[in-house]
């Protein structure tokens, strides 16, 4: 029974050991494209921030402690940011906190497509995206594929617009 629990110990450790590996891989990984698509986006003079800058009303909020206030303010400011977009903007605009690497590139792709003038066609792949994943019975993820290729349109918006199609 010893040697059992000494074998399932050694190989839980070097699991948990590939895993972190592989996890610091994907992050390095990450970062390369970060570093490369900004030097792109700089290139072709598409240096944009991030996050649209808060309004005095909201920097104070944040001040005084009152981030539930700060985000509901800042959205209203800024229609089509989703809750964690917003929580993630005011942090980082105000030096809290930057966003994860996913959430960054994303923003950059989407100024690098505007930039380019491809956001119909975009949209039209993804429109194509929601009818199949609708034909296949999967409302869910068409209401989610909607709503991540358009983030101006809300969660009520997304799902008339799905349930529409059916």
């Amino acid at each position: 029974m010893a040697i059992l629990l000494a074998v399932l110990a050694i190989a839980l450790i070097t699991g948990s050991v590939a895993v972190a590996a592989t996890r610091r891989r994907r992050a390095a990984r990450l970062q390369r494209i970060r570093r490369k698509l900004d030097i792109l986006l700089e290139h072709q003079g598409l240096v944009a921030e991030l996050w649209p800058r808060p309004s005095d009303a909201a920097l104070r909020l944040m001040g005084n402690r009152s981030m539930i206030e700060a985000i509901r303010v800042y959205r209203e400011e800024n229609p089509g940011l989703g809750l964690m977009e917003a929580r993630l903007g005011l942090l980082e605009v105000t030096g809290a906190e930057a966003p994860g690497d996913d959430l960054y590139l994303e923003r950059r792709v989407d100024t690098l497509i505007r930039a380019a003038g491809l956001e119909e066609q975009v949209l039209l792949e993804a429109a194509e995206e929601v009818r199949r994943l609708v034909r296949d019975g999967r409302k869910v993820e068409a209401i989610q594929a909607l709503r991540q290729a358009n983030p101006r349109v809300g969660l009520a918006e997304a799902r008339e617009v799905v349930d529409n199609l059916r």
